[in-house]
Order: C-alpha cells, then structure tokens, then sequence
C-alpha cells in the first residue's frame, strides 16, 4: 500500500503543509496529521473537515474521497489568501483530487471554498 505524499509549500506568512493520500487512505491518519486530529472533530467521507488553534492563528482542512483517499491541509489562517500561495496550493489539491477519482461535483465545490470564493465576509 502506497503512503501518503507529504509536500510543503512555502507561503510569505508560513509554509503549507499539505498531505496527499491515495485511496484506500485516510488523510487524518497519516502521521503527519498529528496536529490537526485533536482540532478537527470529524471528517466524514465526502465533507470538507476544518478545525482551528484556539488563538485562531492556524487553520487545518480534511476531505476524505467517498473511495477512500484525500487530503490534509494545515496553515496559517491567510495562507491561501496570500498571492502566489492559494493559487499554487489549490490547483495542486484540485489536481490530486481528479487523479484519485473524487466525484467532479466535490472537487468543484472545493475549488470554490479553499480558492474563498465561498463563505467569504
């Protein structure tokens, strides 16, 4: 069984830390996940999970494919805010997501929220 790929990439407020993970995988498993599992309460299959530091200074993202697989994301709050930070992470998870075979309708909706076109102020 194949890991998950750990890539990291470097943002001006801090680095992202970004986990891939092919299917049968679960993201919030992977070792490096460590931090995000005590912030994120549940991710079930299909949702974007998110949880944050109590002082709200990180964020940290999970989905898990309905066939298994997906990824976890944690970084600074206005990471995928910063120019030339969301635009280099976000079509990375978009890319990921189509390879593993997560259903078009999700990975378009998570284009939309991770790229803050939804739920924005």
């Amino acid at each position: 069984m194949e890991a998950c790929e750990e890539r990291r990439v470097e943002c001006r407020s801090c680095p992202v830390l970004l986990l891939l993970c092919p299917p049968p995988l679960d993201p919030l498993s992977a070792p490096g996940a460590g931090r995000g599992r005590g912030a994120i309460r549940s991710a079930p299959p299909g949702v974007l999970a998110s949880g944050y530091e109590d002082d709200w200074s990180r964020a940290y993202y999970a989905y898990r494919a309905p066939m298994g697989g997906g990824f976890y994301m944690e970084a600074c709050m206005d990471a995928l805010d910063e120019p030339g930070c969301g635009d280099r992470v976000v079509p990375l998870l978009v890319s990921w997501l189509s390879s593993i075979g997560a259903p078009p309708q999700h990975v378009a909706l998570l284009q939309q929220i991770l790229s803050r076109r939804v739920f924005t102020a």
